[in-house]
């Protein structure tokens, strides 16, 4: 386990672009360049082994990777309809054309199936993998909210209602339909500045525990907990190995 923690934090300080996306030149790790690219079946393999090192080890960093890719690169290399994908995409991609390609004439295009066919079918599991990401729970059937988007969860006699326009907008909003007696952590992303927890429309202190999580307790039926993150817009000198050191903006989980 401490392997897997180690070499999958090298790989995200050395071969993730800033997109959460991670470099696979020709399926091979590389160094960041503004050019390198990554092939889509590497979103849907990252974001598996970092949710079950998050399922193990409880350790909030994996939900931060999780949505980081999943919001923008593994987006970023879909076309808006979800007809196509970009079987190789690059941070910096303008287009997504035969002629745009760094990599290999046709393969930074758009295409419902790129002859190699494990692409697009990760393209559909990444979804579903994604939204199996966003709870958890413990032995006492406490809730961990691990990854954010608006969806509802009904497990154990809880139900919980998420509402929020996440990532667009960084309140969230949890309402308890159905449940008694349970905690609920939330997720204090690593990009977050300061946050502010309301239950029921009063302030409450809800402190990050070691994992990066913040409790609410004794949560019952009727109630509803709110979280707001703060985080101020970045311009930010991108790493590369290229020395152009291209310019990028992030604010929140984008």
């Amino acid at each position: 386990l401490k392997a897997s923690e180690r070499i999958l934090d090298e790989i995200y300080e050395k071969a993730t672009h800033l997109s959460g996306s991670p470099v696979s030149v020709t399926e091979y790790l590389a160094p960041v360049t503004s050019t390198a690219e990554t092939e889509y079946c590497s979103y849907a393999f990252y974001h598996t082994t970092d949710y079950y090192l998050g399922y193990i080890t409880g350790k909030s960093k994996y939900g931060d990777r999780i949505e980081e890719m999943f919001y923008n690169g593994a987006q970023g290399a879909r076309k808006k309809d979800e007809r196509a994908i970009s079987y190789l995409s690059a941070p910096n991609q303008i287009y997504a054309t035969e002629h745009s390609s760094s990599a290999f004439t046709d393969m930074q295009v758009y295409s419902p199936c790129y002859p190699t066919s494990c692409c697009p079918v990760n393209s559909v599991a990444l979804l579903g993998n994604f939204v199996r990401s966003m709870f958890l729970s413990d032995s006492e059937n406490n809730i961990y909210a691990s990854v954010y988007g608006p969806c509802s969860l009904s497990h154990n006699g809880v139900t919980i209602d998420e509402v929020t326009e996440y990532p667009f907008r960084n309140t969230v909003r949890f309402e308890v339909k159905e449940g008694c007696g349970f905690s609920l952590f939330l997720r204090i992303p690593g990009w977050c500045d300061e946050y502010f927890v309301t239950l029921n429309g009063k302030a409450v202190l809800a402190e990050k525990n070691e994992n990066g999580f913040a409790e609410i307790s004794s949560l019952k039926e009727g109630d509803t907990a709110v979280i707001t993150f703060r985080e101020e817009t970045k311009v930010l000198r991108v790493n590369d190995d290229l020395k152009k050191h291209p310019i990028a903006i992030k604010r929140g989980a984008l």
